[in-house]
């Protein structure tokens, strides 16, 4: 017998759900079942996890899905003090206990956007993997400033010919401040508005963290990065404020690529200046 024909039948139905998290190369597997269960080689632990309702709406904020679980769920984890620099995707996986056959059948699929800690429990809020195709692209505009994304494909920028590595022992995390005495010799802003990158030993990603602002060799990050302390070296990356100036185009030598109109004129025949009379 199948799945369906067990999912309908009035006193065959015994289903469980397998939840299977995936942030980078690390999965993390869990199942509504009181025992451990086997798909594709992989096992699924036994833990206190269920979701909400899932529904189709035309409104994103209104297709999103709840998935609770124990407070002690690993998962969660990544999420403590800060959201981890990657995408946590998530996909449910339904089997029928007393289906012979073992047949998975993927119920939905998604992304976790945060999460929320409650008396014991956690709730993981998810959007459904084909709500970002439904949002509406971004329109590049008439503008001064250049839209395109540094170190973009439209940019053409090689972030590699521009990276500053600092191994490991030569930099110090104050807060939100990282202080790297190589770098005093760079102006003012050099790397406002770029990122650092750097392996998570834990974890095994690499994470992201942007710069706010840099000066005298000091940069301050808005988001803690979580396991800088052990990582084997730093990947320092300056960024672009998306003008002409010293610290756009012209610090990267990209000025053929610019993406904005620099040259707008200040007047408008809108203004009511008797220039357009």
């Amino acid at each position: 017998m199948t799945y369906n024909a067990y999912e309908t039948g009035v006193a065959s139905s015994r289903p469980v759900e397998l939840y299977e998290f995936n942030y980078g190369t690390n999965y993390y597997r869990y199942t509504s079942a009181v025992e451990p269960v086997v798909k594709s080689g992989n096992t699924y632990l036994p833990f206190p996890i269920g979701r909400g309702a899932t529904n189709s709406s035309s409104e994103n904020a209104q297709s999103t899905v709840t998935v609770t679980a124990a407070g002690n769920i690993s998962v969660a984890d990544l999420f403590r003090v800060q959201p981890p620099s990657g995408v946590v995707t998530l996909t449910v996986f339904a089997r029928q206990l007393d289906d012979p056959d073992a047949q998975f059948v993927v119920i939905w699929m998604g992304r976790v956007l945060g999460t929320v800690w409650k008396a014991g429990e956690v709730e993981f809020t998810c959007e459904p993997v084909d709500v970002s195709l439904n949002r509406n692209g971004l329109a590049r505009k008439y503008q001064k400033a250049c839209p395109l994304v540094l170190y973009g494909s439209r940019c053409g920028v090689n972030a590699n010919s521009f990276k500053v590595t600092i191994p490991a022992g030569n930099w110090t995390l104050t807060g939100a401040i990282l202080s790297v005495p190589s770098l005093v010799g760079y102006a003012a802003g050099y790397f406002a508005g770029g990122y650092i990158e750097y392996e998570n030993i834990v974890t095994g990603i690499a994470e992201v963290r942007s710069i706010r602002w840099s000066e005298a060799g000091n940069l301050e990050i808005p988001l803690v990065p979580r396991g800088l302390e052990n990582a084997p070296e730093i990947r320092i990356f300056p960024g672009c404020d998306h003008t002409t100036g010293a610290n756009g185009c012209l610090k990267f030598g990209n000025m053929p690529n610019y993406g904005g109109q620099p040259y707008i004129p200040d007047k408008t025949p809108f203004g009511g200046t008797q220039l357009f009379l």
